[in-house]
């Protein structure tokens, strides 16, 4: 089963093409990142990146899966995003 977690993993290291960068930008560890992103080219048995020298850069099978998966989520969370305790005391205080 697929988490919103790895969609956004794998999200990140495609607009950034490191995933050394999607960590520091997830605020998450570069090695955490590589072993879901490795997790699940394994699962779906297809490379979703490819490996050069200076990053990464989405494969056709990655490009669809990105385009499918990652866009889907970013309809869905935008929807279902709870609301910060500072919005909520902000909204309240009106």
């Amino acid at each position: 089963m697929l988490h919103s977690r790895v969609l956004r993993y794998i999200d990140e290291v495609a607009r950034s093409g490191s995933i050394r960068a999607a960590g520091e930008r997830l605020n998450v560890a570069a090695s955490a990142i590589n072993k879901h992103v490795l997790q699940l080219e394994e699962m779906i048995d297809e490379p979703l990146f490819e490996r050069l020298p200076r990053g990464l850069r989405l494969t056709p099978a990655g490009e669809i899966f990105s385009s499918r998966m990652c866009a889907g989520r970013s309809r869905n969370t935008a929807r279902s995003r709870p609301r910060s305790a500072t919005s909520r005391r902000f909204r309240a205080a009106r």
